[in-house]
């Protein structure tokens, strides 16, 4: 059909693709002068992978819209319509799972790397499990690797599906490879100019076109195809089993696509990453709001458009032209038709934009600070190492290197020993820091000369997240433009792979007596049994590998408990952030500005949460005799209508559960009133004398920390709320570390 796509369309499509890319430049300009050149290239990490966690609520919420709704929904709904009926509304209740699995996790992993200075999925695990070496630790690279290949793999099918689709259109004038390589050349200077800011703000712009066009179909299915009652009718005399009630045997590949594909994208890399750069816990959950209701938007019309084409082109050959051809015929029904499949195909090609500009990012964010600063922090230690024996370095204090090396031991924001060694001398800044916020990084001194040259490293690793964009597309061109991958069959392993990370990235944040090793057990194991059943094509194969890992982590964490004993000091500080229901009083006074939140979705009223998990799976229609017709309502068959009344009931529900079962906690009376800074009278000078006179550079050393102490003060009013914690858990260390 793809000499049916004309010049005329080209012409009214290009108007509104070159409209819509106007946009999307002027956002991109903007950012870029609101955020100053100069600062576009000296950004810290934080800044540029998380967008300084100040993605607002709309921005938050828009780009999950725009990242959950890719190129797959926009062609493979349709096709699936059109082959299988009104079963396809089953790729809603993915989008339920996905928020469910979301909602377990993102308010607490938000919380923590504020808190704890999380700059990435690898700092969680590091802090949590008290990963000493990150390069030689198993479970490092187990989830790096459960992260890493979903995600190219994903990535690669929309390069596919977008470079295939712009062939069609062009009637194959034009190589696909072109189409691919474009944009991978737009998408990656994106990226590396102004990082997740910009993708950000764009994918909410595009979320916005994505709900849209999906929409405009009802506008013509009364107009231009006689309503979906006559269409059903017609269908029931050609093609009745598109209407039956589905086989019971079938639902069990329903509840594999539900929670597998929940799974896999709620974990998949740009997820947890838009987590940790949500600016509060009120924008996420403004967020959420956003993203509960947009299924109804997308998915739900998807639909129609197989059932159309269904009805009107009962002979098509090839399924993944069902979305371009009622498209193209909207396009030939009149001037308005011409504006609105315009605007259609448009959101169609956002869908796969706004994904693959979400998992470039994301990749080039884990494979940077997951895989590159692991492998650097050899080169550090080794360098520390010859420090060490350096003379002129002789009588000062080197990083801790037990600790893997300058960059914060574990992750932790606390200050290490060895990692923020300071003395009042010096004004210094720690430059191999790169787990905290960039204000905690710039306020908090060292005076290590060994430090301060591992720190030099640092501009290495800036220069690698730019390479690792490069790395990225290079992998992901190759894969989706080679002739001898088979991305239909790579597929299958996403969901199976992604999955196995449950247990360490979401069970562990609430519970404190999972262990690195049970963990790494059960990972291994569930993906080795997950690969061989559904490389065999056995059926529940994401299922049972998953259950696998969870039997496998659950049974050793209670059977070798002292596993689960911290490793250091450290490590057990990190231990005091991970509770259930109850957190430990002291978070909440030694948390400063940043205390957990008051209400969580998972812990308060819990109940709400387990029969959030129960309402969608009575949306099967279990309850119908299968492969019978059924009645109508609306023109839908009675069993589709209820599977989208009662997935309607759970989001409902999770609204509900967003809107009263989620609070942030008010920062102390005196947030907002920092305690002024006293100056230093005749007496308190004569005082100090009389204590520290006959030692030797006490007097100047607390005269000294004194005034960086009134600095300090003097700052935190100029800090978010939660970057004062920080300073003071800093601040506090510091004193400590003088006096001991």
């Amino acid at each position: 059909m793809a000499q049916d796509f004309g010049q005329e369309l080209w012409i009214v499509l290009g108007a509104v693709l070159a409209l819509l890319l106007i946009i999307l430049v002027g956002l991109t300009v903007w950012t870029i002068i609101k955020t100053g050149l100069k600062k576009i290239w000296d950004r810290t990490f934080v800044d540029h992978f998380l967008a300084g966690r100040s993605l607002n609520g709309l921005v938050f919420g828009g780009s999950l819209v725009a990242s959950m709704f890719s190129g797959t929904s926009f062609l493979g709904v349709p096709a699936e319509a059109y082959s299988t009926g009104f079963s396809a509304w089953r790729w809603l209740g993915t989008s339920t799972f996905i928020i469910i699995v979301y909602l377990s996790y993102a308010p607490r992993l938000h919380w923590l790397s504020c808190v704890r200075g999380y700059d990435s999925i690898g700092a969680y695990t590091r802090d949590r499990f008290g990963i000493q070496v990150q390069y030689r630790d198993a479970l490092h690279w187990a989830v790096t690797c459960v992260q890493i290949v979903p995600s190219f793999v994903f990535l690669a099918t929309q390069f596919r599906l977008f470079g295939d689709t712009l062939y069609m259109l062009a009637g194959g004038d034009v190589d696909r490879w072109v189409f691919t390589l474009s944009t991978a050349v737009v998408l990656g200077f994106f990226e590396v100019v102004v990082g997740l800011q910009l993708v950000a703000v764009t994918d909410a712009f595009q979320g916005a076109v994505i709900a849209f066009g999906a929409m405009f179909i009802l506008i013509f299915m009364d107009t231009q195809f006689h309503g979906l009652t006559t269409m059903v009718g017609n269908l029931q005399t050609t093609n009745p089993s598109l209407l039956e009630v589905p086989l019971h045997s079938d639902l069990l590949n329903w509840v594999e696509l539900w929670v597998g594909w929940g799974l896999q994208r709620a974990l998949l890399v740009d997820f947890p990453q838009r987590a940790m750069a949500a600016k509060s816990q009120d924008a996420m959950r403004l967020g959420f709001d956003i993203v509960i209701f947009a299924p109804f938007l997308v998915q739900v019309p998807l639909v129609f458009f197989g059932i159309i084409c269904r009805a009107n082109h009962p002979t098509m050959f090839n399924a993944d032209d069902v979305f371009p051809q009622v498209v193209l015929d909207i396009f030939e029904y009149n001037v308005f038709g011409r504006v609105m499949s315009s605007i259609m195909m448009s959101a169609a090609l956002f869908a796969m934009m706004s994904t693959m500009d979400s998992l470039i990012i994301g990749l080039t964010h884990i494979v940077t600070l997951d895989v590159l600063r692991p492998i650097l922090e050899v080169i550090e230690v080794r360098e520390i190492a010859e420090l060490a024996k350096d003379p002129a370095a002789e009588g000062l204090t080197a990083p801790n290197t037990a600790s893997g090396g300058s960059y914060a031991a574990h992750g932790s924001t606390t200050p290490q020993s060895g990692a923020y060694n300071h003395s009042p001398r010096s004004g210094a800044t720690s430059q191999g820091r790169s787990h905290t916020t960039p204000e905690a990084d710039a306020k908090v001194p060292t005076t290590s000369t060994a430090s301060r040259r591992v720190g030099e490293e640092r501009p290495f690793l800036v220069f690698g997240s730019r390479f690792s964009v490069a790395v990225v597309l290079g992998i992901t061109l190759a894969i989706a433009e080679s002739n001898h991958t088979d991305l239909p069959f790579l597929e299958k392993f996403q969901s199976v792979l992604i999955a196995q990370s449950f247990p360490t990235l979401v069970l562990s944040l609430y519970w404190r007596g999972l262990q690195k090793w049970s963990c790494t057990a059960g990972l291994v194991l569930g993906a080795a049994t997950g690969v061989t059943l559904v490389g065999n094509n056995i059926e529940g194969g994401t299922l049972i590998s998953l259950g696998v890992n969870l039997v496998v982590t659950f049974a050793s964490t209670c059977t070798f408990t002292r596993l689960a004993a911290p490793r250091d000091a450290d490590h057990a500080r990190a231990l005091e952030y991970i509770f259930w229901r109850h957190e430990p009083p002291t978070l909440c006074e030694e948390a400063g500005h940043a205390p957990p939140p008051y209400r969580e979705p998972i812990k308060s009223d819990w109940g709400c949460m387990v029969l959030l998990l129960v309402i969608p799976w009575f949306g099967l229609p279990f309850w119908r005799s299968e492969g019978t017709e059924d009645y109508y309502l609306s023109g839908s068959p009675l069993w589709a209508v209820t599977l989208i009344l009662v997935l309607l009931a759970a989001h409902v529900l999770m609204a509900l559960i967003v809107t009263l079962n989620w609070r942030e906690r008010p920062p102390p009376a005196d947030a907002d009133h920092p305690v002024a800074a006293s100056p230093i009278g005749a007496a308190d000078i004569a005082g100090e004398q009389a204590v520290y006179g006959h030692h030797a550079g006490g007097l100047e050393e607390l005269q000294i920390l004194r005034a960086e102490l009134n600095e300090l003060r003097s700052e935190l009013t100029k800090l978010g709320s939660t970057n004062v914690a920080l300073v003071r858990e800093a601040v506090r260390e510091e004193v400590s570390a003088l006096f001991a």
